[in-house]
């Protein structure tokens, strides 16, 4: 069994170098001792465990920088949707469909979407169709 697709095959089987290195451990307690494991074949399992733990480092790197950026796109509409508040605005109503206008109280995150509050209604930012400087009574 080649050691460098056995790696790829943790890999892409989704398993961490815990589990490739208890079967490197495994291998090397139960080889023959009259035909051992050459010293390349080593190096090259040993090599193998390193690209895997490098993998997994990157993998979690890209995930976090990931969460970042949808954090800061968060922070950044919301940044955007305060200039919203105490205007009036156009909208689709989320539940009926229809279009209603009303003045924005506050801004905030709802499940993850930022959100413009019209009274009790919370209206998200991309079911806004205009914006109106001044303030009218709410419909």
């Amino acid at each position: 069994m080649s050691t460098v697709s056995s790696a790829s095959s943790f890999a892409a089987a989704g398993l961490d170098k815990d589990k490739f290195l208890q079967l490197l451990v495994t291998q090397i307690r139960n080889q023959n001792p009259l035909e051992p494991t050459s010293n390349e074949q080593f190096i090259q399992q040993l090599t193998s465990f390193s690209t895997l733990e490098a993998t997994q480092n990157t993998n979690s790197g890209i995930e976090t920088l990931i969460q970042l950026e949808s954090i800061n796109a968060t922070m950044s509409q919301l940044s955007q949707a305060t200039a919203f508040i105490g205007k009036q605005i156009t909208y689709t109503d989320p539940e009926s469909g229809e279009p209603k206008k009303g003045v924005v109280d506050s801004v905030g995150i709802e499940q993850g979407a930022v959100i413009a509050k019209v009274g009790e209604k919370a209206v998200p930012l991309f079911l806004i169709n205009g914006v109106k400087a001044g303030s009218t009574s709410n419909n």
